[in-house]
């Protein structure tokens, strides 16, 4: 792994090339919870909330006013994914684990925030773009340890990654499964990746350039000169059986 200097924050990008990962990847982590990227907010306004579990509505906890690096949430995270060449507002952020500590861990908390500043007569949100985004060292040190990443180069993912174009179907679709992995904790069925495929695909191909039509049994997608070619549901409990064989077989190297 490339070292990286010693300091409080890094950019995005800087964590990206060490990890062997892109700065998209880190927000598909971001959109899931899996990371905190920040973001160098100016000084605005907003009311905290918490969402506890079986209670409904919201409880706002407290207005105040919000600074410096602060924790984009899952939501801005997922927006900037699918809309990558256009700056995206910072609606919302989050509190940070110390305040977080004190309520139960099934408590959703968030942060809205208001328009703090005015552009020909009208408030606006500070926007954000892929050059904004920062990592704590604190967060930096606990996400590497948390997804053993120690030679990036050397995994399965990112070797998947040079012997595909990013926007493979077969990438497209190993996505999902780990995504599914990660929050159901166990391998997803097949039966779980397609309806996930369905549902989302274009949240992991939001330039829609590799996906096309899906239906129950069969999925159109374009190769790299541009080639409708299809993948059927059939061959998707075959392919998920060889891609994890593959990948339990590279952890044992």
């Amino acid at each position: 792994m490339n070292p990286l200097p010693e300091k409080k924050h890094f950019t995005a990008k800087e964590c990206a090339d060490a990890w062997g990962l892109s700065v998209q990847d880190l927000l598909q982590y971001g959109a899931y919870g899996k990371i905190e990227l920040m973001v160098y907010l100016e000084l605005t306004e907003g009311t905290m909330y918490v969402f506890r579990k079986g209670k409904s509505p919201r409880e706002e906890i407290k207005r105040s006013v919000w600074g410096d690096f602060q924790i984009l949430s899952p939501m801005v995270c997922r927006d900037l994914q699918v809309h990558p060449d256009k700056p995206c507002p910072v609606t919302s952020i989050e509190p940070d684990q110390s305040f977080k500590k004190k309520y139960d861990s099934d408590d959703i908390l968030g942060i809205d925030l208001f328009q703090p500043f005015i552009e020909n007569g009208e408030r606006r949100y500070q926007m954000v773009t892929y050059e904004n985004l920062w990592i704590s060292i604190e967060e930096k040190i606990r996400f590497e340890n948390s997804m053993n990443i120690n030679i990036p180069s050397n995994s399965f993912i990112n070797k998947k990654r040079r012997n595909y174009r990013k926007s493979s179907h077969h990438l497209i679709i190993w996505d999902i499964h780990e995504d599914l992995s990660n929050q159901l904790n166990r391998q997803p069925t097949a039966r779980e990746v397609w309806k996930e495929l369905e549902q989302n695909h274009r949240f992991y191909d939001p330039d829609e350039i590799t996906i096309g039509e899906i239906t129950s049994k069969i999925l159109e997608w374009y190769d790299n000169s541009g080639k409708k070619q299809f993948f059927k549901r059939v061959s998707l409990d075959g392919f998920l059986s060889k891609e994890r064989k593959k990948q339990k077989n590279f952890e044992k190297t």
